[in-house]
């Protein structure tokens, strides 16, 4: 998809159905605070990825493979919306914190030195 053709909305989509399906989550980014957060909107796809992950019951863990992120509360992936995503990302515009500590909230253990400043 070329990117006239994409946008916050699909790309959100994307992750509901993913979440709705309780899918695991390998980060194909870098997880550091540069690539989480934007200061124009808050945080980058990969922190909006991160985040909807965080609000709907997905927590970090380890594998063979690395880190993952798996769903470990499926109360909060089944009534996972994009309403609900969309609403607590327009919070964070208020609050830009909310993000550090759905993902303190959510047992993710990002490793990155940088990361010691959500602490």
């Amino acid at each position: 998809m070329g990117s006239d053709k994409w946008n916050f909305t699909i790309n959100d989509c994307w992750l509901l159905g993913a979440v709705h399906s309780h899918l695991p989550f390998y980060p194909a980014s870098k997880l550091s605070m540069e690539n989480i957060f934007d200061e124009k909107h808050v945080l980058s796809i990969t922190g909006r990825e991160l985040f909807g992950l965080a609000i709907f019951g997905y927590w970090q863990v380890s594998d063979l493979a690395g880190s993952v992120f798996k769903v470990l509360e499926p109360h909060k992936a089944d009534g996972a919306t994009l309403e609900a995503h969309q609403l607590e990302i327009d919070k964070l515009k208020r609050n830009p914190d909310g993000a550090r500590k759905a993902f303190r909230d959510a047992g993710f253990l990002l490793t990155d030195a940088s990361w010691s400043l959500l602490e």
